[in-house]
């Protein structure tokens, strides 16, 4: 069993297909909108023709958008320790240390 939280690496999945998701709305965007060639041979062209400020708006929303969905949709991983179920006591590794009284100086 892995010890990260199913919705965290949910999250992360769904931020990465936010980002493939994105680059595929910003090629359709630049082809439609902006004019440029929509073609293969001129994808770089169709990209480059969204604002900057279009582009990082458009690609920050959409992974924001996939982590926090895929984030909700995944199911929560149990925690037995939040829920007033304490997990077993770890066991000692070393020994208790002996007490050892105080000895008095020798007398001469």
């Amino acid at each position: 069993m892995s010890t990260i939280e199913a919705k965290v690496i949910a999250a992360a999945a769904g931020s990465g297909a936010g980002a493939a998701v994105g680059s595929f709305l910003l090629w359709l965007l630049g082809a439609t909108v902006f004019g440029a060639p929509g073609d293969a041979g001129h994808v770089a062209a169709a990209v480059a023709a969204v604002p900057a400020p279009v582009s990082a708006l458009l690609v920050i929303v959409i992974g924001a958008a996939g982590a926090a969905l895929a984030g909700y949709a995944a199911p929560h991983t149990p925690r037995p320790d939040l829920h007033g179920q304490p997990e077993a006591a770890p066991a000692a590794t070393a020994a208790p240390a002996e007490s050892v009284a105080p000895t008095a100086p020798p007398v001469a």
